[in-house]
């Protein structure tokens, strides 16, 4: 009886470990998710081919649209630690 009841315990503790371990890993690429989700939608825009695409036209539209993408990727970081988003305790 005893040993049934430890080796319960022992696989108890290591669901739990294996189950904080997946959650630190989905907390991970869900934070990764929301950072590059602003940019990829940004870039995603202007690699269509069309005409009339905004800075088409300006010289430096490449640079304005690298720096919208990364201060959009800087937002929803600010947006994440606003929220209180905090990474599961060890």
């Amino acid at each position: 009886m005893g040993q049934h009841r430890i080796s319960r315990l022992l696989q108890e503790e290591l669901s739990a470990r294996v189950a904080e371990q997946s959650n630190r890993q989905l907390y991970t690429l869900s934070v990764l998710t929301a950072l590059f989700l602003p940019p990829t939608l940004i870039t995603g825009f202007f690699g269509i081919n069309t005409k009339g695409l905004p800075f088409a036209d300006n010289q430096h539209g490449s640079l304005i649209v690298m720096i919208l993408a990364l201060g959009s990727a800087v937002l929803a970081y600010g947006i994440i630690r606003a929220l209180g988003v905090r990474a599961p305790r060890e």
